[in-house]
Parts: structure tokens; C-alpha cells; sequence
């Protein structure tokens, strides 16, 4: 069984037929290869529209939204809102301060949590899960970014785990020998911790219980992560990651009215009118 319970009761009918469904997600791990990941280059206009152009492209256009609380876990809360691509992408980039804050990482030349001699590079975006930045010289050593407020932060060091990205992926490069470690980094400041993950299991959210009623056949398990002892390798402070967060939504900005041009409000508009 999976804590699909936090959910369902299981005495809800559906109860089984989810959870053999969440079985076989489980089972679904993919091969990995390590030329999945590349380097890219620090600079934050390549890398924020090699994000938007992969979102553009991809046809799993779908906002998960709630009837109450999304902190609720209320199974029958959680649906699937089907956007245009213009709205797709504006709501993913409305706060590109992750993606922003990783090439901010990547220019500043920390060190492999491994090796401590070769700098992190700046990997490819959303097609490096659990990779925002690696080692080119241990090859096996994946950096996953998180940036969060310090109040958050502090509650996941406190706690030692979180939830995070694609459960499929980081079992298919855990398969591959890949060493993983998770950089937490205040966007209000404060000390930036980086952890080993220690373990990883498939989790159950909100997220999933929208898809499973929604469009199973786009449903991803997310992962639960246990955190190592935390290490300060550094500190970021509120005007700088204020600065980073605006030259993100700057790009984001330009890049849409160059893809979308004057159409882009008639094209929601009228979206609108045929999903209502």
C-alpha cells in the first residue's frame, strides 16, 4: 500500500484500483543514461529560454488546482484545469527565481560536495532531473537546487526531509551509481545548507491525486527525501536573490512577447471561452 490513505480512506471504493495503478508508477524506471545531462552555460537568458521552450513544446498542458486547502488531504479536492500554452507558460515562469538562483549558483564556482576540487556546472534544465548542477569531474555526483524561504528551510533541516522532484528519474540514476545532494538556498537570506540524500521512497501528493482522476496517462510519482547532516557552504542575502529573481522575470517577459507577440491576451481569451 502506498500513503495514498492520506488521501482516500481506504474503505473508499477506489481505494485498491489506485494503489495497484500507484504499484506499477513504482515499477515504471526508466534507463538513464549520463549523456541526458549536459553542461550548459551560465547565462541567465539561454537558461531560462531553454526552460520556456521545452514548456512551450511539451503538449501536458494542465494546472493543478484545489477546491479547499491544498494543505488539506482531501483526495476529492485536488482536479486538473487544462491551460493554453500562453497561460502554461506564464504560470510556470511567473516566479523564476529557481531557475534563476541555479545559474546564480553556477557562477559562483562551489565546490563538489564529493571532490572538493572541481566546480559545479550548470546542467540542462528540465531535461537533468535531480540535476541542477553536477560534477563534470566525478560524473556521478548530481546537485538538485531548492530555493525557499529561511523559515522553510529551517523547518526542513530541523525535520530532515521533503518532498521534491520525479521519483522515476532519481531511481533510474540511483540505479546508475549517481551520488546525490540537495542545496537549500534562503530567497530572503541567510545561510545555504547542503545535504547528502540518504534515502528516497515514492510519495503521494496532491499533484498526483489531480492527475490520477484527471489524465493517468501523464501521472508522475514525486519522492520523498531523507536528508544527511546539513552543511553550510555558503550565504545569499535579500537584495541579491531580489536582483536574480528580477532579471529571471525580465527574460521571461521578453521571451513571451517575441513568442506570443499582440496575440497573446486574444489567444487566452479565447481559450477561455472554449474550457470554460
Amino acid at each position: 500500500m502506498s500513503n495514498l490513505t492520506d488521501y482516500l480512506s481506504y474503505r473508499d471504493p477506489r481505494t485498491q484500483g489506485y494503489n495497484d495503478f500507484i504499484c506499477k508508477l513504482k515499477d515504471d524506471i526508466p534507463k538513464f543514461e549520463m549523456s541526458d545531462v549536459r553542461v550548459t552555460k551560465p547565462d541567465i537568458n539561454s537558461h531560462l529560454i531553454g526552460e520556456m521552450e521545452i514548456i512551450f513544446n511539451d503538449d501536458n498542458r494542465y494546472s493543478v488546482e484545489c477546491s479547499g486547502n491544498f494543505w488539506d488531504k482531501n483526495f476529492d479536492n485536488f482536479y486538473l484545469k487544462k491551460l493554453s500554452t500562453y497561460r502554461m507558460v506564464q504560470e510556470w515562469m511567473a516566479h523564476p527565481i529557481g531557475l534563476s538562483a541555479e545559474v546564480w549558483m553556477a557562477s559562483k564556482s562551489f565546490k563538489c560536495p564529493e571532490c572538493h576540487k572541481s566546480n559545479l556546472t550548470l546542467s540542462g534544465g528540465s531535461n537533468a532531473a535531480w540535476a541542477d548542477l553536477h560534477c563534470q569531474e566525478c560524473k556521478n555526483v548530481f546537485v538538485e537546487l531548492k530555493t525557499k524561504s529561511s523559515k522553510a528551510i529551517k523547518r526542513i533541516i530541523r525535520q530532515r526531509n521533503m518532498s521534491a522532484g520525479s521519483y522515476r528519474w532519481f531511481k533510474a540514476q540511483e540505479n546508475e551509481g549517481i551520488r546525490h545532494y540537495i542545496v537549500l538556498l534562503p530567497k530572503d537570506g541567510g545561510n545555504i545548507y547542503q545535504c547528502k540524500i540518504r534515502k528516497a521512497s515514492a510519495t503521494v501528493d496532491g499533484k498526483l491525486c489531480a492527475y490520477l482522476k484527471g489524465a493517468p496517462e501523464k501521472a508522475t510519482l514525486r519522492t520523498s527525501i531523507v536528508l544527511g547532516s546539513p552543511k553550510i557552504i555558503g550565504k545569499s542575502d535579500r537584495v541579491t536573490m531580489s536582483t536574480v529573481e528580477n532579471q529571471g522575470a525580465s527574460v521571461v517577459k521578453d521571451w513571451i512577447a517575441v513568442k506570443f507577440g499582440h496575440y497573446a491576451r486574444k489567444i487566452q481569451r479565447l481559450y477561455k471561452r472554449v474550457y470554460k
